[in-house]
């Protein structure tokens, strides 16, 4: 088994500070626009600049400037604008979910720089005390609320409550003599920093789950805010088993325990992703299945994983080795007459082609592919979906035992390797080998 915890942030040659962004906090209306500034020079040698907002337990982007241009997240796409001079962000019509914490990262050849600031926005009546939420934290862990008070706010009493879902419940309370009033069942579970009234909880268990409240007593005046936090079961136990038996399909199931997983398979490094044809794969809230129809010893060697994750982490199976039984493999096979072949561009070739399968199987399909190499490895596409073979492909075989294949008017993108597959009521079949096509000179008419 592995775990590995999500990373904000972890880069060779990372330099940390306040040198990127003033200090704050910065303070805004309701349905005003407000920027927040920067201290650099974009016109300087920088390879990007990026914005980004820490809402809850997570780092969500807001745009990236690079020497050839913007992107901007599709949650805030109309609600930004941005200096590509000194890199300045401003949010348009700001919103009580705005507020929080923002942090700015810019890289160049040399370095990183990155820098944070807090955003506080005025309500119709108060000022709003937390970040936006949910809050998410795994079981068994600790949680930290976060506040939007600044040093030179002068904290002077602050109180945290727990509605338990039939009465409010004080957790802690703490004077401007920094004095803790701690009560019956979080002693020793809690910490509150005196200087920004962050509460720190834990270990965490499911009791914890649900809604927290704050009152802050500041010199502007009182400040109030609410979140929710949401315990999350550690992932754990990612597991694949399969139901192969004598049957051309084989299911794989990944389960595992913990909330709010998303699941996804590797064959060794390379992503398996479905086609909806011979790989289909199905999610629940608890587990995947992976359905590989028509096997054959070709398809998916090696070690096959499974990776169940959420925002906070990611734990990935032991290998599952994948090996196919139960069909004769010797009555299954496809050959060719002349694996090299060599034609004239404008002239017509034929594959001459056989293949067999064992008694009481019926052909339902017949399909030839061409080879060709894509991003992220080589790939196999019908000939039936390539617009540049409309017209000029005739399967001259029949659906028994004749494969055999014509391309007319030979062109040069129709030189590389060729492959044929079959496929009965409960099997599946491809060639392990190919037909390499080969083209020269041209065909001249008198």
């Amino acid at each position: 088994m592995m775990k590995a915890f999500l990373v904000l942030l972890s880069i060779i040659g990372h330099c940390a500070g306040q040198d990127l962004l003033p200090d704050g906090p910065v303070e805004a209306i309701v349905k005003k626009n407000v920027t927040l500034e920067t201290l650099v020079d974009l016109t300087e040698n920088f390879t990007k600049f990026a914005w980004s907002f820490h809402r809850g337990s997570e780092l969500v982007p807001i745009i990236t400037i690079t020497p050839t241009g913007d992107t901007v997240a599709q949650s805030y796409q109309g609600r930004v604008l941005v200096n590509r001079t000194n890199g300045f962000l401003t949010l348009i019509k700001v919103e009580a979910r705005d507020r929080g914490y923002y942090y700015a990262t810019m890289q160049t050849s040399e370095l990183v720089k990155t820098g944070e600031t807090m955003l506080r926005v005025l309500g119709s009546r108060e000022w709003y005390g937390l970040p936006e939420g949910p809050v998410d934290a795994v079981s068994g862990n600790y949680v930290t609320f976060q506040t939007l008070i600044a040093p030179e706010d002068k904290l002077s009493a602050i109180a945290w409550f727990f509605n338990n879902g039939s009465e409010l419940i004080r957790v802690v309370a703490a004077n401007e003599q920094r004095e803790n009033f701690v009560s019956e069942g979080y002693w020793g579970r809690v910490t509150i920093n005196h200087t920004n009234g962050f509460l720190t909880l834990g270990p965490l268990s499911a009791k914890d789950n649900g809604e927290y409240f704050v009152n802050i007593w500041t010199a502007k005046g009182l400040m109030t805010g609410d979140t929710t936090l949401q315990v999350l079961e550690p992932i754990s136990n990612v597991t694949v088993r399969t139901n192969v038996s004598e049957t051309s399909a084989v299911v794989l199931t990944c389960s595992a325990n913990g909330s709010f997983l998303k699941f996804s398979w590797t064959n060794g490094t390379t992503p398996i992703t479905a086609d909806n044809t011979w790989l289909t794969i199905k999610d629940e809230s608890t587990f995947s299945t992976l359905t590989i129809s028509g096997i054959q010893a070709s398809d998916l060697t090696g070690q096959i994983y499974c990776t169940a994750g959420n925002k906070l982490e990611v734990e990935k199976s032991s290998p599952f080795n994948l090996s196919v039984i139960g069909k004769p493999r010797a009555a299954w096979s496809v050959t060719f007459e002349n694996r090299d072949t060599c034609a004239l561009k404008g002239s017509s070739v034929q594959f001459r082609c056989s293949y067999d399968y064992p008694d009481g199987e019926t052909v339902h399909k017949t399909e030839w592919f061409k080879g060709q190499n894509k991003v992220g490895g080589w790939k196999r596409a019908a000939l039936s979906s390539l617009s540049s073979y409309k017209n000029r492909v005739k399967y001259i075989g029949d659906q028994e035992h004749n494969c055999s294949l014509e391309i007319k008017d030979l062109q040069d993108s129709d030189a590389g390797y060729y492959y044929f597959r079959f496929d009965t009521q409960t099997y599946g079949w491809r060639s392990k080998g190919s037909v390499h096509l080969s083209l020269t000179g041209t065909v001249h008419s008198y």
